[in-house]
């Protein structure tokens, strides 16, 4: 035993061989959170001193997981078996009310039917349908482990008040001690204003191709900390429905009764132009609701589509946004009058639990969304912190006619999408301005302006200029100076920070500063998670986008941000599985088809099905057919297809015109992988003609400083393509340049680089430059760049495949 390090504070994975992949998924979730975990990786590889260690490990971990799932129950006879039994022993030298047996359920498998020791059976369970960890989860388990760890939680920080546990079963909980949520250090949280504008390139961004995108990355990019779970409660509460397949969280998890989704209000006046105020009244009270931290409050993006009351099934709602309950409303505005109904009914009895009617004067309406939310938080025995009561209360503006230019321009910003022009931006900025000049002291308004301003400069075309850049810092000045502590003032400072200075480090702190304020603002979460991903910190910002995804299941930026990220990881089963289920949220959507072709592609190899798949989507108009030429006539090796194709007057990328609306992070050029692809063919004097146009266009069109690290290496590769025999300095020391400002943007640059190397010719350069690309997250999968005909010259060297091979999974 001397030889086996104890795992003090240590969770141990105990599972059967067949749920390797599921148990590797629960151990990856815990480990991003901090937690110790105990996972063989390595297979049962028998022998003593094996045994040894594992006995070892379940007699000093703190925690014992055991994995029970169809394989567990299928297999009478097994290591795990023994584990089981020696986990099962060692609790009769617990002491009772020490927690030690965590089981997790990863399938359908029935609890009364498992086939464990009866131990098991006198604690609490959890159900984690294939491996997904839920935030709730996690943090029971480090709540778990603090109990023991901990001996004087006198001396710990103060943790908010618990919820309710993750646990499919009314069993006997295995709960900490009293002292232990008071252990528990709570990370803080933030809210943002349209995070997606920092994450809608990474849809552009599709990986789906990465030829033909190269250089074009998502302009996007802490484990989640959730609500502390408390013990089990002395009642069960209602069984919640079964979700549908598409719910991005197991609704075991994630319906809890104190969890409500806030359906866009009924615009009732008779002037229709006033829905925008009734829209501003839904906004601002799901707004309120949403800074409870002991309430989960689903986004305003995924209520939208149930704006029809008429075809509203309040049971089916409560199943495919995760939640327990429903607030309806309505809104008439007449002169200086208004009227609120509201209701909150319990989704899954259709059980009215609470309703009344608000008569009030204009300019009473914050006070009556304050007091709605203060009802609603109370018919959900949820109580309030004195700061949530502070952040409700507020009134925003003393202006009625300020307030309705705001809401006026929120709903216009919220309408935007990444293919607008700059008019539809310019508009919404003209809102704000309009309500400010009515309340100059309207922080709020400055705050979501300031972040518009960074979100034109940030996208290229929109306005990448200095004068923009200005504006956004002079409004942000403005908010600092009437609310530096408003939580509205920190998000935008943290969007500036991230689209105006590249400060990834100082926009997530400013994010994570205020996050305890706004817990369950979904566009923060995935804010985080992009800023986790420009600094390298890959599992962290998948943790975070599955919580965005959770209180946001119907934003589409959000889910493939979170799919794209498990590509770009190498984790493409796991991408599979999430594609499946998203894309019953968004049928016939193309780029998550995409990233679905991708990870069966790596879980089949089956090169052709891919090509065909691609092949297969409908074409929407004559330049989406010329696109899907060009993807079949390169992917299949038909080079002299693909310039064919290039040279078509009509012909453009279909990416190429949203970003040039929206500017990522460079537009493409047609003329460098025309060069790149001449190239491969041996014709030089094309690749030299349309290789030396390329430099033209990097070294004339103005740059902003996020494009400039990017421009540098394409134009390298460009040089590389004219002169052949050039020195790589220039090339790596620019890949160089990206890691260590953007990890994000490298994903997309790494292997393209080895793969222009290899079109020209530089065999050895390619391989050297391919090793280092695959070391590290890439967009590129293996099986891509096996088949990618630009690395036809690499095929025949053992040592491109071997690397093939070894590209390691993050």
């Amino acid at each position: 035993m001397s030889s086996t390090p104890l795992l003090a504070h240590a969770a141990f994975l105990s599972y059967a061989s067949q749920d390797a992949d599921r148990a590797r998924r629960i151990c990856e979730g815990l480990r991003a959170a901090g937690v110790e975990v105990w996972f063989d990786q390595s297979g049962l590889v028998g022998g003593d001193a094996w045994d040894t260690k594992i006995r070892g490990r379940i007699s000093s971990c703190t925690l014992f997981v055991p994995i029970i799932s169809a394989n567990t129950q299928a297999r009478r006879e097994g290591y795990f078996r023994l584990e089981w039994k020696l986990a099962a022993q060692r609790t009769h030298m617990i002491a009772d009310g020490t927690p030690f047996l965590l089981p997790v359920v990863i399938d359908e498998v029935r609890d009364g039917d498992a086939l464990v020791p009866p131990e098991f059976r006198g604690v609490q369970w959890t159900r984690l349908p294939d491996g997904h960890t839920t935030p709730d989860f996690v943090r029971q388990v480090q709540l778990l482990l603090a109990g023991q760890a901990t001996a004087d939680a006198s001396a710990a920080p103060t943790a908010g008040p618990a919820v309710s546990p993750v646990t499919s079963t009314p069993a006997v909980a295995a709960a900490a001690p009293a002292a232990a949520p008071a252990a528990m250090p709570r990370s803080s949280r933030t809210g943002s204003a349209r995070w997606r504008w920092l994450g809608a390139g990474a849809v552009v961004g599709c990986a789906l191709l990465a030829y033909l995108r190269p250089w074009v990355t998502a302009p996007t990019d802490s484990p989640t900390t959730q609500q502390t779970p408390s013990a089990a409660p002395a009642t069960a509460a209602p069984t919640p429905p079964k979700p549908d397949p598409g719910a991005p969280v197991p609704a075991a998890a994630a319906i809890t009764d104190k969890s409500v989704a806030v359906l866009p209000f009924a615009n009732l006046s008779a002037e229709k132009d006033s829905e925008f105020f009734a829209d501003g009244v839904h906004e601002d009270l799901l707004t309120d609701l949403a800074k409870v931290r002991d309430l989960k409050v689903i986004s305003r993006a995924s209520v939208l589509g149930y704006r029809d009351a008429t075809q509203r099934n309040l049971r089916q709602i409560g199943i495919d946004l995760g939640v327990a309950h429903i607030l309806e409303g309505s809104v008439r505005r007449s002169g200086n009058k208004v009227r609120i109904n509201v209701q909150l009914i319990d989704a899954r009895t259709d059980r009215n639990i609470w309703a009344e009617t608000y008569d009030r004067d204009l300019a009473d309406v914050f006070a009556v969304q304050s007091e709605v939310a203060r009802e609603i938080t109370g018919a959900l025995k949820v109580t309030l912190r004195p700061s949530e009561q502070q952040l409700i209360g507020r009134r925003l503006t003393t202006s009625q006619n300020a307030y309705d230019w705001f809401a006026r321009g929120r709903g216009l910003e919220q309408d935007l999408s990444i293919s607008d022009q700059l008019s539809r931006y310019e508009a919404v900025v003209a809102a704000y301005t309009r309500a400010l000049e009515y309340d100059p002291s309207f922080a709020q308004a400055w705050a979501q302006l300031a972040a518009l301003h960074g979100t034109m400069y940030w996208f290229g075309s929109a306005d990448p200029s200095p004068e923009r850049r200005r504006l956004a810092f002079a409004a942000l000045d403005q908010a600092r100076a009437l609310a530096p502590d408003a939580p509205e003032t920190r998000v935008a400072e943290g969007n500036v920070r991230y689209r105006c200075e590249n400060d990834w480090t100082g926009a997530l702190a400013r994010f994570t500063e205020v996050e305890g304020q706004l817990p369950n603002d979904a566009q923060l979460q995935a804010n985080i998670a992009l800023a986790y991903r420009r600094l390298g910190r890959w599992s962290e910002a998948v943790q975070r986008f599955e919580r965005s995804v959770e209180l946001n299941p119907k934003d589409r930026l959000a889910s493939t941000s979170l799919v794209e990220t498990q590509i770009t990881l190498r984790r493409y089963s796991q991408a599979l599985e999430t594609v499946r289920r998203i894309e019953l949220r968004f049928p016939g959507d193309e780029v998550l088809r995409g990233y679905r072709l991708m990870a069966e592609l790596e879980r089949d190899g089956d090169w052709p099905a891919f090509i065909q798949g691609l092949a297969s989507g409908s074409a929407a108009d004559e330049i989406d057919r010329l696109q899907r030429d060009f993807d079949r006539t390169l992917l299949s090796g038909d080079l002299s297809g693909t310039l064919r194709v290039l040279a078509d007057r009509r012909f453009q990328f279909r990416t190429f015109s949203l970003l040039r609306n929206t500017g990522s992070a460079v537009p493409e050029q047609i003329s460098f992988i025309r060069a790149e692809i001449a190239a491969a063919m041996g014709d030089r004097t094309e690749a030299v003609r349309s290789g030396r146009e390329a430099l033209h266009t990097f070294g004339t069109m103005p740059w902003s400083p996020r494009q400039r690290g990017l421009v540098r290496a394409l134009a390298a590769r460009a040089q590389l393509i004219v002169d052949p025999s050039g020195s790589v300095t220039e090339l790596r020391a620019a890949l160089t340049e990206m890691r260590e400002f953007d990890k994000m943007i490298l994903t997309g640059n790494a292997v393209p680089s080895a793969r222009t190397l290899a079109a020209i010719g530089r065999k050895e350069d390619a391989l050297a430059f391919l090793e280092e690309a695959l070391a590290a997250p890439t967009k590129e999968s293996p099986q891509q760049i096996r088949h990618d005909p630009l690395f036809r010259s690499l095929r025949d060297d053992p040592r491109f495949e071997q690397l093939l091979r070894s590209a390691p999974t993050f």
